[in-house]
């Protein structure tokens, strides 16, 4: 089976993620695979991809020459033959065509000439309606959805979010994202140069420093709680465009036990090493920090928005109303009781389902275009 895959990054975050598990698995079924990216380089995908899979990266980048002179002429002329080469290749017939996220991605595999199309969607549009720049009107846009036999929603909340804002383009399934919980646990027991601090009940929070993951709640909640005990701690695993704002606000409250440690390409030894993993974000499409803490043992308390209510189990961890107040008194309740932390430790090694995140979800995915009854 020709297969293309099309996405605008080769790395980045839980899409990349899904698409680098989705070519693996592809591949070991033998599938011809080409994979396309607006962005990366051949050298970069081959870093992490089988040399046999085809790469082709969409555009030129074209470069910063004065207008006019020789080389900017030639520069343009690269592009132009770079994009006819390009639309040649595109008219190679293959059996699927997959969008591996909503937006550009989407529009370009919906003019495919692919028998079977299907794109994907990672995003809530109640509260991330990104795409709206890239189409006219809303019906414009679940018009392009009805060029796909299916396009697949990450949770349920983000399939219900689609049909609120842009209506129902009558082809929307539900796939959970597969989570390779074997390399994860590898990777967790990695050797890393953070210590856990002794004597002390070690909070993590693990996501991109942005407003969505509510980090200025948590510093509050956290910071009150640093004033009235001194055995507990908090890690903040990322990076992104609120740093400065939050590394200010960790300084006025004059604390010393939170801590912003930047992006870990590995975060998973620390997720191990944690007491608890806490997650306050606003809003989530899937919840995928929340199920690797799972995976490695670690308990979670998580605020409540309709993707993580999915797949919280309160065996595993409490699950709380997004305010300051529910959120301290769940932190309490641990702090004061740390027994409780080794009974939701011992309910994830007993009853979490690690099996089924795997192989299980990405055959669900394939069985949409293998034509096996599944809706």
């Amino acid at each position: 089976m020709k297969i293309l895959i099309r996405n605008d990054l080769i790395t980045g975050g839980g899409v990349e993620n899904v698409m680098y598990n989705l070519i693996q698995f592809l591949n070991k079924k033998n599938c011809d695979l080409t994979v396309v990216t607006d962005l990366g380089s051949s050298e970069e995908f081959y870093n992490i991809f089988p040399e046999n899979i085809n790469y082709i990266k969409s555009g030129y980048k074209r470069k910063n020459l004065k207008r006019g002179t020789i080389n900017w002429f030639c520069d343009r002329c690269k592009i132009f033959l770079y994009d006819v080469l390009f639309k040649i290749r595109m008219l190679r017939k293959f059996d699927v065509a997959i969008a591996m996220k909503e937006g550009p991605s989407m529009i370009a595999v919906a003019k495919s000439r692919s028998p079977k199309r299907f794109a994907w969607i990672h995003v809530d549009y109640n509260y991330s309606y990104w795409t709206h720049y890239h189409f006219s009107t809303a019906s414009d846009e679940r018009i392009c959805m009805q060029q796909f036999d299916k396009v697949i929603c990450v949770s349920n909340a983000v399939m219900k979010s689609v049909i609120d804002i842009i209506g129902d383009p009558g082809n929307l399934c539900v796939r959970y994202n597969p989570i390779n919980y074997m390399e994860i646990r590898k990777k967790a027991e990695e050797k890393q140069l953070m210590i856990k601090p002794e004597g002390k009940l070690l909070f993590i929070a693990v996501g991109r420093l942005d407003p969505q993951k509510n980090y200025l709640m948590l510093i509050e909640v956290f910071a009150k709680l640093c004033k009235i005990r001194n055995d507990i701690e908090l890690w903040i695993v990322g990076e992104g465009k609120q740093r400065k704002a939050l590394e200010e606000r960790i300084k006025s409250v004059g604390v010393t036990e939170i801590k912003i440690i930047g992006e870990k390409k590995n975060p998973y030894p620390i997720i191990q090493m944690a007491d608890c993993l806490i997650n306050a974000s606003r809003w989530e499409s899937y919840g995928l920090v929340i199920q690797e803490a799972f995976i490695l043992g670690t308990p979670v308390i998580a605020t409540r928005c309709p993707a993580i209510e999915e797949i919280f189990d309160d065996r595993f961890g409490i699950l709380v109303e997004n305010t300051e107040e529910q959120l301290e008194k769940a932190l309490l309740k641990v702090i004061q009781d740390p027994d409780l932390l080794k009974i939701y430790w011992t309910n994830i090694k007993n009853f979490y389902m690690t099996d089924i995140l795997y192989e299980k979800r990405l055959e669900k995915v394939c069985n949409l275009w293998e034509q096996k009854n599944e809706t």
